[in-house]
């Protein structure tokens, strides 16, 4: 568990220093989150990394693992602005999605999600 901490670690540190998209999928992201009232329709896509990036830098944002396949998602967790927002991304720091999620409580206590800690305890591994 300490190896994949460390990849956490590093992956947070990485998506912080620039989001990353799958090919062509930054904008309808975007669209997507501003039909469903998630963003404002005036905020751009720096407007919507930039919130990715402060979920992602506070200390008291919490980190699951998803599991999909066996294969792990970085999921960050943290309130904002009134909302939970959720942010996901590979191992390798390529955005997965990033939205409001309605019932938190419900949503990350499916067996999918493995919590590892907040982003402070995180990073000092």
């Amino acid at each position: 568990m300490n190896d994949l901490k460390l990849q956490i670690a590093q992956t947070i540190h990485n998506a912080r220093q620039a989001v990353r998209w799958k090919p062509e999928s930054a904008e309808r992201h975007l669209q997507k989150r501003k039909q469903r009232r998630h963003l404002p329709e005036t905020a751009t896509l720096d407007d919507y990394e930039n919130q990715i990036r402060q979920i992602i830098s506070s200390g008291s944002s919490h980190i699951y693992l998803y599991w999909y396949e066996n294969v792990p998602y970085v999921t960050v967790v943290t309130s904002l602005e009134k909302n939970v927002w959720l942010v996901m991304f590979d191992l390798n720091g390529i955005m997965e999605t990033a939205f409001v999620v309605k019932h938190p409580e419900n949503y990350l206590h499916s067996p999918e999600y493995e919590y590892i800690g907040s982003v402070s305890e995180v990073l000092q591994t």
